[in-house]
C-alpha cells in the first residue's frame, strides 16, 4: 500500500467518522420521533443528547479537519533519492469533491436542530374536526429544536379528551383544544415523563 494510499484512507475514516458523529449530534431531534413511530418511549431522549453536543460538535469539526489536512495539505511521501510520489489528478479530484460533497451532509445533519422548525407547520393537528372552546395553553421548558415540538405534539394526542394540538418551539409552548374536560394534571404529568418542565398558563376560552 503506498504513502498516499494510506494517507486517502485516513482521510477518508475521519470523514466518515465524522458523518456519523454528526447524525448522532442531531439525534435530539430524530431520535425521539423515531422511537415515538415505533411505539417505544422517548423519555429523557432529547435531553441526553443535547448534554452531550457540544463534545460532539467539537469531534465533528476535528475529524473533517484532519479530512481536509490529509486530502488537501499533507505532503507526498518522498524516497531517500529525492523522489517524491505523484498523486493521480483524476484520482485526487474525486477525493476533492467527494470531500467537498460529504462536508455539505456534515453541515445539514449536525446543524438539523437549528432549521428543523422550517418544516413544522402551524396549526392544530387535527383541523377537520370542529374546533371545541375548551383550550388550554402550557408552557414547556426543555425543547432543544422543532423535532422536540413533534414529538411533544404526538404525545399529547394520545391523551384521553384532547381534540387537537398545535406545539410552537419558538414560543415554548402547546396549544390543547379539548373536547371533554381539560386534564392539566395529565398533560403536566406526560410532559414531565419525557424530560419537560410544564406548566399552564391559560384558562378555557
Amino acid at each position: 500500500m503506498t504513502e498516499e494510499t494510506k494517507s486517502n484512507r485516513t482521510g477518508f475514516f475521519s470523514l466518515f467518522g465524522a458523518i456519523g458523529i454528526a447524525i448522532l449530534s442531531s439525534a435530539c431531534c430524530w431520535l425521539p420521533l423515531l422511537l415515538i413511530s415505533l411505539g417505544v418511549s422517548s423519555v429523557g431522549i432529547s435531553s441526553l443528547v443535547e448534554v452531550w453536543r457540544i463534545p460532539l460538535l467539537f469531534l465533528i469539526f476535528s475529524l473533517l479537519g484532519f479530512s481536509f489536512y490529509f486530502i488537501y495539505f499533507r505532503k507526498p511521501a518522498c524516497n531517500p533519492d529525492g523522489s517524491c510520489s505523484v498523486s493521480d489528478p483524476k484520482v485526487s479530484k474525486r477525493n476533492k469533491r467527494l470531500l467537498w460533497f460529504s462536508t455539505l451532509i456534515i453541515f445539514l445533519l449536525t446543524f438539523f436542530p437549528e432549521y428543523s422548525t422550517l418544516f413544522i407547520q402551524d396549526g392544530f393537528s387535527n383541523p377537520t374536526q370542529p374546533v371545541s372552546e375548551q383550550k388550554t395553553v402550557y408552557t414547556i421548558k426543555g425543547m432543544t429544536c422543532g423535532g422536540c415540538a413533534l414529538g411533544i405534539q404526538a404525545a399529547l394526542e394520545k391523551i384521553d379528551g384532547v381534540q387537537s394540538v398545535t406545539v410552537s418551539y419558538e414560543k415554548a409552548e402547546a396549544t390543547i383544544l379539548w373536547k371533554s374536560s381539560p386534564n392539566d394534571t395529565r398533560v403536566i404529568e406526560t410532559l414531565e415523563t419525557l424530560g419537560y418542565e410544564a406548566k399552564r398558563t391559560q384558562k378555557n376560552k
